[in-house]
């Protein structure tokens, strides 16, 4: 079956950045698609000296999608005199969420809707390869691409990118290897999905920051993810202040900063969960204290956790679904926040024996990441990206081969 594809693409100040994101979407090998962009910045930046050089921007990126013909383009304008956002709503997370409902409201049920962002490069087949996957409406309900930052040239920033990601990808692994079904990184440039899920899900909450984590987790507790597609989405490396959180403010952080928003958290906090999730079926047969029972008790206010569901869902497997969605993505990471004590140990010695755990004896393990004195900033940015492409491959191994099925 055939969908026209919808991308949704928010744009704020990315006037160098477009042109090469349209050049790209032109030679894409799937052409039966519409892009839908919406330029966003608030209102009162027109009165903000500080802020006009950006104003001026944006109206190029609108003059600039404007004259595009190569393929169709709607243009959501938030970003003119009188048009930009007056309160609260802004940011990419309601750019996003006013793009996915404008598409929502005006495509069939089975079209397929793409997030894109313009700082990101996909290869020629991304479409037809996202295509391949969602048009079987009985498959999967997304897809969350692979990614791989690019390198910048700038070993300062290339080095805080590659610790950011070496930090996404060992958070991600630590789910991976228990089956988690919100073992996934979250990124607006990766996800895409079909219009009837996206309404079926409630469609995209409308943050600030951090608006993909909770979609992409939505579609998880939905229906099956995909995680794989052959191919990766290549987001820039470049600082960026548009969001509190992600890639951009990361890269603006000194190694130090980093270790205190993003540590790399010790393996044993997710075997925490992963004892805690073996533990499901036999909560539906009475209760059982779990290394989560504490937190949960305390995080959800009651010290009845499972009674209620018992009573709610008869099935064993539906009582088992329905702790998965209790305990999903966000409350495992606010556990392991909660959990980790950051004295116990450096990032880099956790880094280590969660490899020395994790891979033991692996040949394939970069051979320096196998001492005991290296840091991350004592290693080269070369060797970095070398353990990067180390944790990658492992990462594909697992959205190759153990895409999570959602109980039925």
């Amino acid at each position: 079956m055939s969908s026209l594809t919808y991308l949704a693409l928010p744009v704020l100040d990315e006037l160098d950045l477009l042109p090469r994101l349209l050049d790209g979407l032109a030679a894409q090998t799937r052409q039966s698609f519409e892009l839908w962009a919406c330029v966003n910045q608030p209102e009162s930046w027109w009165n903000d000296s500080a802020k006009r050089e950006i104003c001026d921007r944006n109206l190029a990126c609108l003059r600039l999608l404007a004259g595009e013909t190569r393929f169709p383009v709607q243009v959501l304008d938030r970003a003119s005199p009188g048009s930009g956002w007056t309160d609260q709503r802004q940011g990419v997370g309601w750019a996003r969420r006013t793009l996915m409902d404008a598409v929502s409201a005006e495509s069939h049920p089975e079209s397929l809707l793409v997030s894109i962002d313009a700082d990101t490069e996909y290869p020629p087949d991304y479409l037809e390869r996202v295509a391949g996957v969602l048009e079987d409406p009985s498959s999967y309900v997304g897809v969350a691409a692979p990614y791989l930052h690019a390198r910048c040239g700038d070993d300062g920033v290339d080095r805080a990118m590659l610790r950011y990601e070496i930090y996404l990808r060992v958070y991600a692994l630590n789910l991976w290897r228990f089956g988690s079904p919100y073992a996934f990184t979250a990124m607006g440039s990766l996800i895409s999905t079909r219009v009837r899920c996206y309404r079926a899900v409630g469609g995209l909450e409308p943050k600030r920051a951090g608006e993909d984590f909770y979609f992409l987790q939505k579609l998880c507790k939905y229906g099956s993810v995909a995680h794989w597609l052959d191919v990766d989405v290549k987001p820039a490396t470049r600082l960026s202040q548009r969001v509190p959180i992600g890639t951009g403010p990361a890269l603006a952080m000194d190694l130090e900063a980093q270790r205190q928003r993003y540590p790399i958290y010790p393996y044993e906090l997710f075997d925490d969960v992963r004892e805690t999730t073996e533990l499901f079926g036999d909560l539906y047969r009475s209760d059982q204290q779990t290394p989560m029972t504490t937190f949960l008790k305390k995080q959800l206010s009651t010290d009845d956790l499972w009674g209620a569901m018992r009573d709610n869902y008869r099935k064993p497997d539906q009582f088992v679904r329905a702790c998965h969605d209790r305990v999903d993505g966000l409350r495992i990471l606010q556990y392991v926040k909660s959990s980790f004590d950051p004295s116990s140990a450096s990032d880099d010695a956790n880094l280590r024996r969660f490899l020395d755990h994790v891979y033991p004896d692996d040949p394939d393990r970069p051979a320096w990441a196998s001492g005991t004195s290296w840091t991350f900033a004592s290693v080269s940015v070369d060797e970095l990206d070398a353990l990067r492409h180390y944790l990658k491959t492992k990462e594909d191994a697992w959205r190759r081969g153990n895409a999570y099925e959602s109980p039925s």
